[in-house]
């Protein structure tokens, strides 16, 4: 079910959809029209958009991380992985693998749990082998320390919530 099928699903059982005044969708319907169907096809939409929301940024990330192989893994930052980080530079370059399959992947709509559970797992790795010895050797710093290992935390939590909306496959 496409995004414009499931509106002229609701419009044709009287739901209204529409904005208020502060920019907000409001969905409008009376009691017992939405049913367990609209629910699934609207479910579906959504884990669609997430899915392209999550794909489009992890292929461009990996593309970053390819172009800039000495600096910080996981989300592309500007600062340059320090040289007490073992293995400096690879693990730039094992998330950019993990990212362009993870997210060629979501792109195309196949494998798409076990893709975002990829990206997650891929993502949660660059944060125990890179960003946890930032964060203690910058604990005194939350510039560096933990915004670093806080925002690709986030990042890692974004994916693992994608991979548990994403439908099973059998």
């Amino acid at each position: 079910m496409t995004a414009h099928e499931l509106l002229s699903q609701l419009r044709a059982r009287g739901v209204e959809v529409k904005t208020s005044g502060d920019d907000r969708l409001v969905i409008d319907a009376p009691r017992g029209t939405v049913n367990e169907e609209l629910r699934a096809g609207s479910a579906r939409v959504f884990a669609t958009v997430a899915r392209y929301f999550v794909g489009i940024p992890v292929l461009v990330y990996s593309f970053e991380q390819f172009m800039h192989g000495d600096h910080v893994p996981g989300v592309p930052l500007e600062p340059l992985t320090p040289a007490y980080i073992y293995g400096h530079s690879i693990w730039t370059y094992v998330a950019a693998v993990g990212y362009l399959v993870g997210g060629i992947l979501l792109l195309i709509g196949k494998k798409t749990r076990a893709a975002a559970t990829w990206v997650g797992l891929t993502v949660l790795f660059i944060e125990l082998v890179v960003y946890v010895p930032i964060a203690v050797v910058e604990r005194a710093s939350l510039d560096k320390g933990l915004n670093f290992m806080a925002d690709t935390l986030m990042f890692c939590g974004a994916a693992f919530l994608l991979a548990g909306a994403m439908p099973r496959e059998k």
